[in-house]
């Protein structure tokens, strides 16, 4: 079956008092999406922009088809009414498709704006994530241009941007801003991640023309070169994996909040402050800017489903600064976080050694079930060649010598 052949899968999350909820959906099973999503309709309902290879996991490795390039700008300020979404957009409409992308629909969030762009079922995410970052950059850089409300403060979202990633469903309720979402704009518009390099992104054309691999601008752009446990793996490497590691369990805890016994249940109880603070203390030793740190705080709390309060977030921040504290080991973090040996698999760095160990049982195992492919393939071959030997009229010794095998292996293979 060819890739384009396979079905794909989407969900939808609902969250409500007890936890996320979320359901796996063909794509082509429309009625009980649509059915789904108007049942939920007052609740804060989520969906995946893009399509899984499987219903079983909503992680990038099971990202199977990408369809939207989603772009999140929120106003901190809670002053951003319908309105003034549509007094921008309009005045957007006059770059649409020249300095930024024509956007496949934006809705009004409630608090900011959803930016949709419409891609052409590409599957390479290292290059999608890039082109996302630029993109979402772009029209951030445009928005700011027209937002001269004095009551709203507008703001990119830079963690909702992934091919995994939950958004809130169009038309439903949501509580933080107490509306509801709504469409002010759509288009029949679609790029390739060429095209939006092409037209968008002059500066990563060398990927589109195949002269550099997405993985490598990427670590040219961002500084940052993932490796394995090694040598030359640096301080700058692992803090940089550990903030990524770190916003993906909370984006997991969002969707599967827990207390400390394993029961899952709202509030991320005795783990939010510990995990802000830590996220803290990693920016403060990766950025070395006492802003950035502040900033990353501030946004880092806002994708918490239950946000810590104001003087909470300020009162871990100046704990943060005003001490002279050291890179935290690997296993305290974990230990302190309590973070599960489950919540641990898709991590990069914040792993104990068991996870470490079980990783490299799974490569051995990997590799040895490889080599034993290529073994079975080689020996097909040469039955192959020996029977084709065998029918021309050679003698199993001359099939033998030819083949470099045993007589007897030359016999049984012409059997």
């Amino acid at each position: 079956m060819s890739d384009k052949d396979q079905e794909r899968y989407m969900f939808i999350g609902v969250l409500d008092r007890e936890s996320m909820q979320q359901v796996p959906y063909n794509v082509l099973d429309y009625e009980a999406i649509r059915t789904h999503i108007e049942r939920n309709i007052g609740k804060d309902t989520y969906i995946t922009p893009n399509e899984f290879k499987t219903p079983y996991s909503r992680t990038k490795d099971n990202v199977g088809t990408l369809k939207e390039i989603f772009i999140d700008i929120d106003d901190h300020m809670r002053g951003f009414t319908l309105q003034d979404a549509e007094v921008i957009v309009a005045q957007l409409q006059d770059h649409f498709n020249k300095e930024i992308p024509t956007p496949s629909k934006v809705i009004y969030s409630g608090r900011g704006l959803h930016f949709y762009v419409g891609i052409t079922n590409e599957t390479d995410i290292a290059k999608y994530e890039l082109v996302a970052k630029k993109i979402a950059a772009v029209i951030d850089d445009y928005v700011g241009q027209y937002n001269v409300l004095g009551h709203a403060v507008l703001h990119l979202d830079k963690g909702a941007i992934g091919a995994e990633r939950f958004i809130r469903a169009e038309g439903t309720y949501n509580p933080k801003a107490h509306t509801y979402t709504t469409r002010i704009y759509e288009s029949d518009a679609q790029y390739s991640l060429n095209d939006l390099i092409d037209n968008f992104i002059p500066a990563l054309q060398e990927i589109s023309t195949g002269t550099k691999s997405a993985t490598e601008a990427l670590n040219e752009a961002t500084g940052q070169i993932y490796k394995p446990y090694r040598k030359d793996y640096t301080l700058a490497t692992w803090l940089y994996a550990a903030l990524d590691d770190l916003k993906a369990i909370q984006s997991h805890r969002n969707d599967n909040i827990r207390l400390n016994n394993g029961v899952y249940q709202v509030g991320n109880i005795g783990t939010r402050n510990i995990m802000l603070f830590y996220f803290g203390l990693l920016c403060k030793k990766a950025y070395n800017n006492t802003l950035e740190v502040y900033e990353s705080m501030i946004a880092f709390n806002e994708h918490y489903t239950h946000l810590l309060d104001d003087r909470e977030v300020e009162a871990i921040y100046k704990h943060v600064i005003g001490y002279n504290y050291k890179a935290p080991r690997t296993q305290t973090i974990i230990d302190n976080l309590n973070i599960l040996p489950e919540e641990q698999k898709p991590l990069k760095t914040l792993i104990s050694k068991q996870e470490v160990q079980r990783r490299k049982s799974l490569r051995d195992r990997r590799y040895k079930a490889q080599k034993r492919a290529q073994r079975a393939k080689q020996k097909d071959s040469v039955r192959l060649q020996a029977r084709s030997l065998h029918l021309a009229g050679n003698s199993y010794k001359a099939i033998a010598q030819q083949l470099n095998i045993s007589v007897g292996t030359a016999f049984n293979y012409c059997k």
